[in-house]
């Protein structure tokens, strides 16, 4: 554990957090010097404890030349205090089977998050102190503690943000970058998620269109998809979902806007996109062991990360430089709208849910362009 100030505006107050890190040793007898430090993406992602799920294939590979670094972020995974909030989980597990109107599940978020607020601030919590710039220093004091004279930052997602804040705010030290699904600083959610969502799914729809087997086993797929979207929102279909997480089988609604949510999280993933064509045909001739199986996957995932530091992070430097009614639709699939336009990050929800959450306001700088002269590799 490497032990830092919570809030280095106001150390006087003598709170600290607990970061959790691992050293991964190269497998050569002469590594570089250098090592990489991984940066999770989210924001809010635990790092480490996926480890024994995801190391081999992701990681490993980075120990042919070089010591690997990871550690969980600060309000995340086994770092202490953690802002994950098991009331969000909970909420969602009770509702599985709720046919909810959207200002009813609204409604049961906020109740869910001000539970969870309320339980951190009671515990002491400093709210706005769980941001980019505070990890920055983190990272940057980790490099110290551990004795390096450079490494190398890999960021994946809002790990990119972050490694962006880090280049900009400690530059010395580093002696490249990589920033992988690149996430700008100066990116608006509001105004980039549905439209950046929009194309992928145009690519996904096309990659089949374009490809001679996929275009015969699955003609017509965009409008298959949208067809089975709306006929799942006038009808929900019922399945049971196994939860790996505790090990609990629950009964489960499947409506057009859990598809349109499965697909978009399924593009993250070159081994889920490919079946995803076949996923659409099947749920709409009935068969859903497929569907079963991913959802249970995205909700084993809710345990490996932290929704509280999540909206610290997006409330304090991204909502803050947003206002409400610039959201910009998705051009040619209108269903993705109400995915984020009504979603506490990308969409006006996030107001209310900022609002609540109180994570105070980010210096201007945090919504303005990186500019660095370190090798960096952008993926």
């Amino acid at each position: 554990y490497l032990t830092v100030p919570e809030n280095r505006n106001e150390v006087e107050n003598g709170r600290t957090v607990r970061l959790h890190v691992a050293v991964f040793a190269s497998d050569s007898a002469n590594p570089a010097p250098d090592p990489i430090i991984y940066l999770e993406g989210g924001p809010g992602g635990d790092a480490l404890e996926t480890v024994p799920l995801v190391f081999e294939m992701r990681f490993a590979p980075f120990l042919a030349n070089h010591t690997f670094i990871m550690f969980d972020q600060r309000g995340t995974g086994y770092s202490e205090p953690s802002l994950a909030c098991p009331e969000m989980v909970d909420l969602t597990l009770d509702t599985l089977d709720d046919d909810l109107t959207l200002e009813e599940g609204q409604e049961l978020q906020l109740e869910a998050l001000t539970e969870c607020r309320d339980r951190l601030l009671a515990e002491g919590v400093d709210l706005t102190a769980y941001n980019s710039a505070e990890s920055a220093a983190d990272v940057a004091d980790l490099r110290l503690a551990l004795g390096y004279d450079e490494w190398n930052l890999y960021g994946i997602s809002y790990g990119t943000r972050l490694a962006q804040t880090i280049v900009r705010d400690y530059p010395e030290g580093i002696r490249s970058v990589i920033l992988d699904s690149s996430y700008p600083l100066a990116a608006n959610l509001q105004t980039e998620t549905a439209v950046n969502a929009d194309r992928a799914l145009s690519v996904f729809f096309a990659g089949c269109a374009d490809d001679e087997a996929c275009a015969a086993a699955y003609p017509d797929l965009a409008q298959v998809f949208a067809d089975l979207v709306d006929d799942l929102n006038a009808e929900p279909v019922a399945v049971e979902v196994f939860n790996l997480a505790n090990g609990q089988q629950y009964d489960a609604l499947v409506d057009g806007d859990t598809m349109v949510g499965l697909l978009f999280q399924a593009l993250y993933s070159v081994e889920l996109t490919t079946i995803m064509p076949k996923l659409i045909y099947d749920v709409r001739d009935g068969r859903t062991d497929d569907v079963v199986t991913i959802l249970a996957s995205l909700l084993a995932q809710q345990e490996f990360a932290s929704q509280g530091m999540q909206l610290s992070v997006q409330c304090n430097e991204e909502i803050s430089f947003s206002t409400p009614d610039e959201y910009i639709p998705a051009p040619n699939f209108p269903y993705l709208n109400p995915l984020f336009e009504a979603s506490a990050v990308t969409g006006q929800f996030g107001f209310a849910v900022c609002d609540l959450w109180q994570a105070g306001q980010a210096e201007a700088i945090e919504n303005e362009p990186v500019s660095s002269d370190i090798p960096t590799l952008i993926l």
